[in-house]
């Protein structure tokens, strides 16, 4: 989960993701793959295309989904630097057969599905979830009953399913979040030096 940013109308609730930790990742699993849904918003903004023109197609499904796939170091360093947010981690509890089917479900969602981007109901999250959905044994399925999906609701129902495990440390803290957190250190020290 990334944190909100309000550099962008579609990052105001945040982004949802999934870590897929592979045989001879490394252990801190900063190679490991990291997958995301993302509407193709990008010929808009080279084009000039913002504002409320930008906001009312996000909202109405006018840009096509796509999978984006990077590695947990690129994630950290686009999402903390360039969009300062925050990047924390939680594991999934799925059973080996839960995982080969997510595996499976991502692949045919790459190579044959087409969604229609809307930043708050079809979006990272809600897609996140339907491959989960998609993966689980037993026709369980996480349905969610708001109109406005933000990534920290997914979180809140995979908690309730029990399908939401401990947080991975370390967290990967914004560059805004280190500032303050050195500024209120020296202020610390200052006061004590005085």
């Amino acid at each position: 989960v990334t944190t909100p940013t309000s550099h962008a109308p579609q990052s105001l609730a945040g982004h949802l993701l999934v870590l897929i930790r592979r045989e001879g990742d490394f252990h801190d699993c900063w190679d490991s793959l990291v997958i995301g849904f993302v509407g193709m918003t990008s010929l808009d903004n080279d084009n000039g295309v913002g504002g409320l023109t930008f906001v009312w197609r996000g909202l109405t499904g006018h840009y096509l989904s796509a999978i984006q796939e990077e590695t947990l170091a690129s994630l950290v360093e686009r999402a903390t630097v360039l969009e300062n947010r925050d990047v924390q981690r939680f594991r999934l509890i799925l059973s080996r057969e839960e995982i080969r089917r997510l595996i499976e479900r991502l692949w045919i969602i790459k190579n044959t599905v087409d969604y229609r981007y809307r930043f708050f109901g079809v979006n990272c999250a809600t897609m996140v979830l339907d491959t989960l959905n998609h993966a689980f044994e037993g026709g369980e399925e996480i349905a969610l009953d708001v109109p406005l999906v933000a990534p920290l609701h997914i979180a809140a129902a995979l908690d309730e399913h029990r399908r939401l495990g401990d947080p991975v440390y370390p967290e990967h803290w914004s560059i805004g979040k280190r500032a303050r957190q050195a500024s209120a250190q020296n202020a610390e020290i200052r006061a004590r030096v005085l």
